[in-house]
């Protein structure tokens, strides 16, 4: 516990899965304990929660779109918060009309990618099975279907938040 006294936060990235070489889990629970492991959140399903010692640990997933969704999601607004800024996500939000329906399992919440059209529309982008980076890379915006939701109907009106941050955006 001494060696993480002069630490706020610790954020281990990978092999936090549950196949045989996802080995995060282990190692952690050695030094401290995984309290959350496993969120219904798509695509950072394996996202946990935990500490060592008195130092509170956030684990990422290893694929890179979904640490960064991770940590989007969850680390950065942490990190907000701890410096006295809104706990909000970085990101401005609008509403807009979907174009194509978006479909979602009730009991996972899942971050959607969106392309915003000429029109104004936006345009939900699919994201690979392997959930890569480059899929998303032509994405304009995302938004977030909740875990109680099935998704959201083609025409509807959806709160989605553009790539750019709010500090970008401040000028």
């Amino acid at each position: 516990a001494e060696r993480w006294s002069e630490v706020d936060l610790i954020v281990v990235t990978g092999r936090s899965g549950w196949g045989d070489d996802d080995v995060a889990e282990n190692l952690i629970c050695r030094h401290g304990a995984l309290d959350h492991h496993g969120h219904a959140l798509r695509p950072c399903s394996s996202l946990g929660l935990g500490h060592l010692g008195d130092v509170p640990l956030i684990l990422l997933p290893g694929d890179p779109l979904s640490s960064w969704v991770g940590y989007e999601l969850m680390a950065a607004r942490v990190l907000r918060r701890w410096t006295s800024r809104s706990s909000l996500l970085a990101y401005p939000s609008e509403r807009r009309v979907l174009t194509r329906k978006i479909t979602s399992p009730v009991g996972m919440a899942d971050w959607v990618p969106l392309a915003i059209e000429g029109d104004g529309r936006v345009t939900p982008l699919p994201i690979p099975a392997a959930c890569p980076l480059s899929a998303v890379a032509h994405a304009d915006a995302f938004t977030l279907i909740p875990a109680a939701s099935e998704g959201v109907a083609s025409g509807d009106s959806i709160t989605i938040h553009p790539l750019t941050t709010r500090y970008e955006a401040e000028p």
